[in-house]
């Protein structure tokens, strides 16, 4: 998870069926430790790489240190465990990784969270995990939380040119 305190990063995933945003993140493949999970999925879902280098892990592993890691027991899935990063930490990860990837996403691979959010193209990788990427304000009612009509009609148009 990515936060300011104040907003956390989201992802829009309609791979399921329908459309919801979920934050990122995985199972553990093999013996990796709970934070090259969360970097290495990081790296995959964000950028729609199958492989991602183990020298860019190294490198952001050693770079980065969450500013907090929570587990809990969720009965036979195991051991949850969430690792949150600041939004300056993301920021790290789109330096290094700028090097050492390319991604079908992105026309210039992005350098910045805004870049990240508003340049990301799904359409150029139909198949990636995550269409589009939002933040999410902390602290809101989310069981209650819909969206206006509205909104929604306004949404259809705004995709339409004029």
């Amino acid at each position: 998870m990515f936060t300011n305190g104040r907003v956390v990063l989201g992802a829009y995933q309609s791979k399921r069926g329908t459309i919801s945003i979920s934050g990122i993140g995985g199972s553990r493949d093999g013996d990796e430790t709970f934070i090259e999970t969360a970097l290495r999925e990081t790296v995959e879902e964000l950028f729609d790489v199958k492989d991602v280098p183990k020298r860019l892990l190294n490198t952001l592993e050693k770079s980065l240190r969450p500013t907090s890691i929570r587990g809990k027991d969720v009965g036979g899935w195991g051991l949850y465990v969430l690792v949150i990063y600041t939004f300056e930490d993301l920021e790290t990860i789109l330096k290094c990784a700028a090097s050492s990837l390319n991604t079908p996403l992105y026309a210039k691979f992005p350098r910045t969270v805004s870049a990240l959010l508003l340049d990301r193209n799904p359409a150029k990788s139909p198949h990636t995990e995550i269409t589009y990427l939002t933040l999410i304000p902390v602290g809101e009612q989310y069981a209650t939380t819909k969206i206006h009509p509205d909104l929604i009609e306004d949404m259809a148009h705004s995709s339409k040119k004029s």
